[in-house]
């Protein structure tokens, strides 16, 4: 459909054309209405014309070809038509399109504007026009069987095949003489003709309105409905030659007038007889008024069409618009957001640090002190010189002692401050870390006679190895010295786990004498000692390591080993981890 055609269809196109076409109407109306006179109307036609409801036909030529348009099928020229209409009987809905030309009305089929032609132009035989038609190649009989009502059917389609036709007709001379094989039933009506076809009593109809039989039997009478203009029958006499095309009419509703009470069709539309030569002009001021409402209608389309473009361009404008703004809100809320989250880490980090800074102040003012007053004390005590050698040992052997326990100390302070902002390290190899831990521990072990072992099932460690280390040496440097018995075995075993948020998990037993289970919890108080601790332990080394482990993320729990010692087992992210991912529970680790 052509952008005119959308605008016309539009609503608000289509009161005004109504209003319009009303106007042309009331001016027209007088000068477009006769009523036939009485006395030219036989008895039959009076009763033609007084059942109900009008019939309708849109044409303006009485010999060219058309197509008649019946619930989307097509049939009949002019004066076949207005035959097949009157065997409709009143209520048929019918449209007829006109055309000017035979090559006109084959191309509108071709193009698919009309279904089928029938009527004067599919019977140039019967018919004699100032110029030969030489386009039209359709059988001049139609049958109500195939895809196509036009089809020609073959002699070896019709044989054994019943034909029903009208009476008075010359198709069923020629269809009999040119088909022997067929069986032919007359029908005096043509009512009883359609039911026939449409019972199937009779496999094919012949005639001029085997295409309205076919309409019949696709659709259902009581959907046709009638468009167009009215016409009224004024009178009846032989139209034309006498060999012209055969005029069935259906009078008073069933009775078939006889070929020798046939007349022409008399016709008044818009108020012209068409069979008058005197009327066949339309008055000089009507075109004029035509095209002149034409034009204002086409105007006034083109203007719907123009502002309808206008306000599409300047929605869309608008949207695109809007789009953009939304588009820059989200953007600029995402960096507040962003901004958000990045000051509250930022304060967290301070207040991590500030904790850290008291816990380092309350550590150097309580537990160094300490140690640094025994050293201070038992090296005065050996610089005397009026003491047994005995005493001067035991002083030196408790400075020794209370150095190793300053030390010891000044390590943890260190790990707690490197928990508080832990950061970006490049991982290590296992080998390394292995050779690393026994190198370390060697001393110590070597004065327990203890052994330490560490294994892995990556050879790659990429945990924090700062923090990574210092849990080491705390935890296998605690299982040493609280081991309780000489020959302590240590084994450390790290095991990676693969998930959405990858982690390290390390675990550190040892056959010592093991942690009470009341106490597996309180041992990561800062300060706490089992009764069983040695008493140069300061109570702060696994309270550290635990600051150190939740500094990054993770967990650590103390359990018994398989061996009866301790178990120690804590958790360190993956380098590329994110900070936030971190095991959901202590207690779903596996203590073993």
């Amino acid at each position: 459909m052509t952008p005119l055609m959308n605008a016309v269809h539009q609503p608000v196109v289509l009161k005004p054309l109504l209003a319009t076409l009303l106007v042309l109407a009331v001016l027209l109306g007088p000068a477009c209405s006769s009523a036939p006179p009485d006395d030219l109307l036989t008895v039959a036609q009076r009763d033609w014309l007084a059942t109900d409801g009008p019939i309708r036909v849109a044409a303006v030529s009485t010999i060219a070809p058309a197509a008649v348009v019946v619930d989307g099928v097509a049939s009949g020229g002019w004066a076949v038509a207005l035959t097949e209409l009157m065997a409709l009987k009143v209520g048929a809905t019918v449209e007829m399109v006109v055309f000017a030309d035979v090559d006109d009305a084959v191309q509108a089929l071709e193009d698919g504007d009309v279904d089928a032609i029938a009527g004067l132009g599919a019977r140039p035989d019967l018919v004699t026009f100032a110029e030969p038609i030489e386009t039209l190649a359709y059988s001049p009989i139609a049958f109500a069987v195939g895809p196509e009502a036009t089809d020609i059917v073959s002699a070896a389609d019709l044989e054994g095949r019943t034909v029903t036709t009208i009476p008075g007709s010359v198709i069923e001379e020629q269809l009999l003489a040119d088909h022997p094989e067929l069986r032919y039933v007359p029908s005096s009506s043509i009512p009883d003709a359609v039911d026939a076809v449409h019972d199937g009593t009779v496999d094919l109809w012949a005639g001029p309105l085997a295409l309205t039989t076919h309409v019949l039997r696709q659709q259902q009478r009581d959907t046709f409905r009638v468009v167009g203009e009215p016409i009224s029958i004024a009178e009846v006499t032989t139209w034309g030659r006498s060999n012209s095309l055969p005029l069935e009419i259906l009078a008073a509703g069933r009775t078939l007038l006889s070929r020798t009470e046939m007349s022409v069709i008399h016709v008044q539309w818009t108020g012209f007889d068409l069979t008058d030569p005197d009327q066949r002009e339309l008055p000089p001021w009507l075109v004029p008024l035509l095209w002149a409402g034409l034009a204002l209608l086409l105007a006034f389309a083109g203007g719907v069409a123009l502002l309808r473009h206008q306000v599409r361009a300047r929605t869309a404008q608008l949207a695109a618009l809007n789009d953009e703004l939304e588009g820059t809100v989200a953007h600029r809320t995402q960096a507040l957001r962003d901004q958000s989250v990045e000051l509250s880490e930022a304060n967290a980090n301070l207040l991590r640090s500030n904790d850290a800074l008291a816990r380092f102040a309350r550590r150097v003012a309580h537990d160094i002190r300490g140690p640094l007053a025994a050293i201070k004390g038992f090296a005065q005590m050996a610089a005397r010189e009026d003491i047994s050698p005995s005493v001067r040992r035991t002083s030196l052997q408790t400075i020794q002692s209370s150095a190793t326990t300053l030390a010891d100390l000044v390590a943890e302070m260190l790990a707690d401050a490197r928990a508080v902002v832990p950061n970006a390290e490049a991982p290590i190899p296992l080998d390394e870390l292995r050779t690393w831990l026994i190198d370390f521990t060697a001393l110590q072990a070597g004065r327990v006679g203890g052994t330490v072992t560490l294994d892995s099932d990556h050879d790659l460690v990429d945990a924090p190895v700062a923090t990574l280390k210092q849990l080491l040496v705390n935890l296998v440097g605690n299982a040493l010295k609280h081991g309780g018995r000489h020959g302590i075995r240590v084994a450390v075993a790290m095991k990676r786990t693969e998930s959405t948020s990858p982690w390290w998990t390390v675990t550190v037993d040892d056959d010592g004498q093991g942690i009470p289970e009341d106490q597996r919890e309180l041992v990561f108080v800062s300060g706490y000692r089992t009764p069983t601790a040695s008493e140069m332990g300061s109570g702060l080394g696994l309270a550290a390591c635990r600051e150190a482990v939740r500094g990054h993320g993770g967990t650590i729990v103390a359990a018994r080993s398989p061996a009866g010692g301790t178990r120690i087992r804590f958790t360190l992210p993956v380098t590329e981890a994110p900070d936030e991912a971190r095991p959901e529970d202590v207690a779903e680790l596996d203590l073993g």
